[in-house]
């Protein structure tokens, strides 16, 4: 992660003392302003605080991304002894601004450390039952693999002309001629220098519908007359063909495990709260809440 200052939003870095970003040990300051000093090992204790879980790892290892929140971070830092330093830290304000983070922070925490203490039910039963319960779901649509040639119609080509072209390239094709030589020939498609043509396979819904109809429609080896659609004439080989088929179970088993701890997580967290607050000790002074709404 070593870079020069320039890699750093100009605004930020003037008149910081930068050290390069090499991650080496836990002691190593990263980022400097007079007495604002942010280490290795106070960053990733950020870092592993608010990131999502699992995730921790994957930002610090990405280069742009953890720039940027060491940044970020090294700026609230410098702001907030500016603050303290003008003593905000004492308003009352603030304070109170303090109070209800903490208070939303630790009752994140408490609720997720509960839930996470939970027993969790046979998440491979469940994963099991929703594959069984949904097998259109795990359905992968019929596929086609396909080459085409295209004659494009634009400013230096008439439709009619277009036309006339993919109709002589499809006797060619017809006459013997091989595909490659065509394609290298005749194609109009930009990506016709990459992959020859081949368009691998794909299913309906990813090409506009008259050439999707085509060569669906096709057996394995035909070649169609030319096809129009929008972006001119397309002569179509049809290379193989793939038929619709259910995922096995062992295929999507771990995607739904983690499905089916999700929402365990959720639902448990929602009963959670909505049992806090279903309390019946709770009271509520209805009177005092509507007379508090009425004077605003």
């Amino acid at each position: 992660m070593h870079k020069s200052l320039r890699t750093w939003p100009k605004a930020l870095v003037a008149g910081v003392a930068l050290s390069a970003v090499s991650l080496v040990s836990a002691s190593e300051k990263l980022i400097e302003l007079g007495d604002v000093v942010v280490t290795q090992q106070e960053f990733e204790q950020v870092i592993n605080v608010i990131a999502p879980e699992g995730r921790a790892e994957a930002l610090l290892a990405n280069d742009r991304r953890a720039r940027e929140m060491l940044v970020e971070y090294f700026t609230a830092r410098v702001l907030a002894e500016k603050a303290r330093d003008a003593g905000m830290h004492e308003d009352e304000r603030f304070k109170l601004r303090q109070a209800f983070e903490e208070n939303r922070a630790l009752a994140k925490m408490y609720v997720a450390r509960t839930v996470d203490d939970m027993p969790r039910p046979d998440l491979e039963m469940i994963a099991k039952e929703l594959y069984q319960s949904n097998p259109e779901r795990f359905e992968t649509a019929e596929q086609v693999s396909a080459q085409h040639i295209l004659i494009a119609i634009n400013n230096e080509r008439s439709e009619a002309e277009a036309l006339e072209l993919a109709q002589k390239v499809h006797k060619d094709l017809l006459d013997g001629t091989p595909f490659a030589e065509l394609v290298e020939e005749y194609s109009d498609d930009p990506s016709a220098q990459q992959n020859g043509g081949n368009l691998g396979f794909f299913s309906r819904d990813r090409m506009v519908k008259p050439f999707a109809d085509t060569a669906f429609a096709m057996d394995k080896g035909d070649i169609s007359e030319p096809v129009k659609t929008r972006f001119g004439y397309h002569i179509i080989e049809l290379i193989d063909r793939k038929p619709s088929a259910t995922r096995p179970f062992e295929q999507v088993k771990d995607e739904l495990m983690k499905e089916a701890e999700s929402t365990f997580v959720e639902n448990a967290r929602t009963e959670m709260l909505s049992n806090l607050r279903s309390d019946p000790d709770i009271k509520t002074y209805h009177d005092n809440v509507e007379a508090m709404i009425e004077r605003q």
